[in-house]
């Protein structure tokens, strides 16, 4: 009997319950949205430190340090694109062993960071 009467009443709020799980959801939503570059950037700033070769931790560290703040989605995005080349292929792309390939080339963080190597400015 005392489970019927619970169930009479949460029936009743059902309502309410609904209501409150779209709010709740819409508001998530909302909150993962806005929050989601912030967790790019989170997650580009691990990756730059971790690359696996130390001479591209420091270029990377020391542009993620200076520009990951300021870059748009878009170019973090972009930035994860470059991040997901092989690390050889990377180094042998800022060193000059290897010509780069056009799509990376277009990049507009690829452009910035070979910018700041080649002025000298990207190691402190």
């Amino acid at each position: 009997m005392f489970k019927i009467q619970l169930l009479q009443k949460s029936f009743k709020n059902y309502h309410h319950v609904i209501k409150n799980i779209r709010q709740t959801f819409s508001i998530n939503i909302l909150h993962k949205y806005y929050q989601a570059p912030n967790i790019q950037r989170q997650k580009l700033r691990h990756r730059c430190c971790n690359t696996g070769l130390k001479e591209l931790d420091i270029i990377f560290k020391n542009f993620s340090d200076d520009y990951l703040d300021k870059l748009s989605y878009v170019q973090l995005k972009e930035f994860d694109l470059l991040l997901q080349n092989e690390t050889l292929d990377l180094y042998d792309w800022l060193t000059g062993k290897r010509s780069t390939p056009s799509e990376i080339k277009n990049l507009t963080t690829w452009n910035l960071l070979t910018y700041k190597i080649n002025n000298n400015s990207i190691i402190s």
